[in-house]
């Protein structure tokens, strides 16, 4: 099955760039923060079920475009510093590392490209 990639017009300056590189002229960046979904409800409520939409929806369009995975926000282990986890102010650690691992794991499901994450800043 023939994948119709989008192309840029054939006076746009990076044309040529993208042409060798092989790369469609579009990227994706989705964010998806959590791998437990009990986490996900308890952090992010408005948030739907990311995982299941995601598989569903790539499952014929990841090859059509470049996905870049978000984490984000991503919680630190030792948010002040100081020795003190998540723990100590009544937050799971919602990202623990077999919860980063389904993380990764997902991502290579979905065929992202690359994964970047934001530290989230607590003060």
């Amino acid at each position: 099955m023939a994948v119709n990639r989008p192309k840029l017009p054939l006076d746009h300056p990076r044309r040529a760039w993208f042409d060798i590189q092989g790369y469609p002229p579009l990227r994706v960046d989705c964010s998806l923060a959590f791998f437990n979904d009990e986490h996900r409800r308890l952090l992010d409520p408005a948030r739907p079920a990311s995982r299941a939409a995601w598989r569903h929806r790539s499952s014929s369009e990841k090859r059509a475009f470049r996905l870049f995975l978000r984490i984000d926000p991503f919680l630190p282990r030792d948010p002040l510093g100081c020795g003190k986890t998540m723990a100590d102010f009544r937050v799971p650690d919602v990202h623990a590392i077999r919860d980063l691992e389904g993380l990764v794991t997902f991502s290579r499901e979905l065929a992202a490209r690359h994964i970047v994450y934001s530290v989230a800043k607590i003060t």
